[in-house]
């Protein structure tokens, strides 16, 4: 009878250990997550990973269509995707722990802008991949 209590309070006490720890939020970053964060973070919420998304996938056709045209020599066009790729590399950090927060939103729209205006400069700067760069596109 002593024995078969003891399984029974043994079996209860690991049941409700299971259920508190299936209740409450695996880590600081899962309970950051579901909660208001303050005035200086941004909830990452699908509509600014959207804008941010399609910006950047705006300023890539760019360059592909500028390599396409020849508007970009192909030096242009590697250092214009090098940003591109740090631009990706600063969203995934940013996204990395679930919150986007004002600091790391305004300086991925920086690096952003900086890509825009770095893409109509070089597309306009007269330099051009001749006209010999059609034969082989």
């Amino acid at each position: 009878m002593k024995i078969m209590n003891s399984k029974l309070l043994l079996t209860a006490t690991a049941l409700a250990i299971g259920f508190a720890t299936a209740s409450a939020p695996a880590s600081a970053a899962d309970y950051s997550k579901r909660h208001y964060h303050g005035s200086n973070t941004v909830k990452h919420s699908v509509g600014v990973s959207r804008k941010i998304d399609a910006r950047q996938a705006n300023q890539a056709r760019r360059i592909r269509q500028g390599v396409r045209t020849g508007k970009l020599t192909r030096l242009e066009a590697v250092r214009l995707k090098t940003q591109q790729a740090y631009i990706r590399q600063l969203e995934r950090s940013a996204k990395r722990d679930g919150v986007i927060t004002k600091r790391e939103r305004a300086r991925i729209l920086s690096a952003q802008r900086s890509a825009n205006r770095a893409i109509y400069a070089q597309k306009h700067d007269r330099q051009t991949r001749g006209k010999w760069f059609k034969k082989w596109f």
